[in-house]
């Protein structure tokens, strides 16, 4: 079973014109804000900071389980054929071959990445704006060969080939879109460049977001790996009310791969801030018939971030998420706890006395996305107040405070709701090492302070139970 990590050596895939704010909001501090933000222009220098990788990333991966490390190389190698396409700090094939026989050595299988998308292409400099020449094919295949031979003849070639869109071309000053046959052709013709070499192709899904699946069984080879990715996907959001739409295009996609026979390496994140993403992604396959989970191969963890110190809290993440999902494969599901807290403003938060005059029409006013309602009542009220916030179906947003007594009569109360499963958040700010009975209710809670940090914490989270509990309290 692969259980992979992105790393991205290069980082010039996102554009050259600087953008003026940061694309991830939810960044834990102001210096990794801005960090995100120069990292989508394209630099004339490598940034990677290779003391952060070897002493923390590498253990956090080693120390999670991940056993495939897929380098999304860029501009972060001088490739022989083509030294060019080098920048300052850029690895020479020598550096490149010893730190890959280093990470061989402690059980990493290493694979490389070259994304080809016209969107993710500005790493080849002059050449990005000669896409479907004949220069470009041979230059495409040169590189192609050239990383076949620097990583001594990998399983697997990565070939990106995400998210060709205009709308992810607003920060280029070149911009193109390959459609339809001309498309194909080029993928194609990238595609039969790697198994030229015996090894097999691996790409994003995102062409069948947008196009019948019956074109694509019809052109994909099946020989190619496919990578469906989502990164706010939670298991909450199979019964949401107002699930994103973006999200059930993500599963949709994931489901018809599956289905039409394809081998799939599905992608999860915590770059959005959604720390159960990839747990959950595993957990959907996981629950998927063995005529599906046969075409799993693996699953692939992305940070999506550069290697520098201010990420370290979500870089330590990685490891702690890849152990779960492996656990969660193997039927365990142990729920392991995290550590740690996003330091951002988080969502906003809503605090409403549920024995207060107008209860329900200042609950309906709340904003029914992006925010944490918190509603406190007496212990004999909690049924009752349970009910009407389940009539009007905010149940992923809302923590009930309330006596620990409450959860038995709620539950019985209310059966229909309690179909979900999320930990308890002690005292001391962590999850409980237990898997609690199934529910999900709106959250019960026992002296709760709902503190801004806490929420911070779980934010993406479409669940949270907040206060002192002990796993007694969730017992039948």
């Amino acid at each position: 079973m692969i259980w992979s990590s992105l790393i991205h050596l290069g980082m010039n895939f996102w554009g050259d014109i600087e953008r003026p704010a940061c694309p991830f909001r939810w960044m834990e501090t102001p210096e990794a804000a801005e960090c995100v933000r120069t990292t989508y222009k394209a630099a004339d220098h490598l940034r990677f900071d290779e003391a952060f990788w070897r002493n923390l990333v590498v253990p956090s991966m080693k120390a999670g389980g991940v056993n495939m490390i897929v380098f999304d190389l860029g501009e972060g190698v001088v490739y022989p054929s083509h030294p060019e396409l080098a920048v300052e700090g850029s690895w020479s094939p020598e550096k490149l071959r010893a730190e890959l026989d280093r990470l061989r050595g402690m059980g990493f299988e290493m694979v490389p990445k070259l994304n080809f998308s016209a969107s993710h292409d500005i790493w080849l400099k002059e050449y990005h704006r000669m896409i479907s020449t004949p220069e470009y094919y041979r230059v495409c295949a040169d590189l192609i060969r050239d990383a076949i031979e620097i990583f001594d003849h990998p399983r697997f070639v990565h070939l990106g080939l995400d998210e060709e869109t205009p709308t992810f071309q607003r920060w280029h000053t070149f911009a193109a879109v390959r459609q339809g046959d001309l498309w194909w052709h080029d993928i194609l013709l990238l595609i039969r460049e790697v198994e030229k070499h015996d090894a097999r192709a691996w790409i994003w899904s995102d062409y069948i977001r947008r196009h019948p699946l019956a074109e694509f069984e019809r052109r994909m080879p099946k020989s190619v790996v496919q990578c469906p990715w989502t990164y706010t996907y939670t298991h909450f959001q199979q019964a949401a009310v107002e699930t994103d739409p973006s999200e059930n295009k993500n599963m949709e996609v994931m489901v018809k791969l599956l289905g039409a026979g394809y081998d799939v390496i599905p992608c999860g994140s915590n770059c959005y801030g959604c720390k159960t993403n990839l747990e959950d992604l595993v957990r959907f396959f996981s629950r998927r018939p063995e005529s599906d989970r046969k075409h799993v191969l693996g699953f692939l963890h992305a940070p999506w971030l550069m290697m520098r110190p201010c990420f370290e809290r979500r870089f330590r993440e990685l490891g702690e998420q890849v152990a779960n999902g492996i656990a969660i494969w193997n039927g365990t599901d142990p729920q392991l706890p995290f550590k740690g807290k996003c330091g951002t403003t988080g969502p906003e938060m809503f605090t409403i006395d549920a024995v207060a005059d107008g209860f329900d029409a200042r609950f309906d006013a709340l904003p029914r996305k992006g925010a944490w309602i918190v509603v406190a009542c007496p212990d004999e009220s909690a049924v009752q107040v349970a009910k009407r916030i389940a009539a009007r179906e905010r149940l992923y947003q809302t923590v009930l405070v309330a006596g620990p007594a409450a959860l038995r009569a709620a539950k019985a109360a209310v059966p229909a709701l309690l179909t979900g499963r999320r930990d308890a958040v002690r005292n001391d700010g962590e999850l409980h090492e237990a898997i609690y009975a199934d529910y999900r209710l709106v959250r019960l809670a026992k002296d709760a302070e709902l503190t801004s940090d806490k929420v911070n914490h779980f934010r993406g989270w479409r669940g949270l139970t907040v206060g002192a509990h002990s796993e007694s309290d969730f017992k039948e």
